[in-house]
């Protein structure tokens, strides 16, 4: 199993989240939608394709047992 296959399954398994790091060839941003063809993402769309307005502020989710929350991260809404 290559370095990035055993990444991304760590991460999938420790934290419910996947990995994206350079060189990413497909830009990816908040909104976008695609399909996962084993560990790699395939963009299709971005929501604002559809009307749907992404408004991005600083802040941080409230702490779970699972995930602690992360500071600098960020919040975000669509409606």
């Amino acid at each position: 199993m290559a370095t990035g296959e055993r990444f991304s399954k760590l991460l999938r398994q420790e934290l419910a989240c996947r990995a994206v790091w350079p060189p990413v060839l497909t830009p990816i941003t908040l909104g976008d939608y695609g399909l996962l063809d084993g560990a790699e993402f395939r963009k299709l769309g971005n929501i604002a394709d559809f009307g749907v307005n992404v408004a991005v502020e600083a802040g941080c989710p409230r702490a779970s047992t699972s995930r602690p929350a992360t500071p600098g991260c960020t919040a975000w809404s669509a409606t």
